[in-house]
């Protein structure tokens, strides 16, 4: 986490190893939850949590999220 390149390291920079991962069933998402080994307990600019919303109190108006992030594709 708090990686703004892919080809360098940063200072602010957390490692994590991911244990588990499902991904989203709406087809053409990108959309997936990661588990990690260790929670992350470090939070700065560069790594926040994400605010959901709780599921006794959805937001009524939430038709569209933005979401920010990078991946490399491996062909096999």
């Amino acid at each position: 986490m708090g990686t703004v390149r892919l080809s360098s390291t940063s200072p602010w920079q957390q490692e994590r190893r991911i244990v588990g991962m499902i991904k989203s069933p709406v087809e053409g998402s990108t959309t997936v939850l990661l588990k990690l080994d260790r929670p992350v307990t470090t939070f700065s600019d560069f790594v926040r949590p994400v605010c959901l919303p709780s599921s006794q109190d959805p937001p009524m108006n939430m038709t569209h999220c933005n979401t920010l992030g990078w991946a490399r594709n491996h062909r096999q």
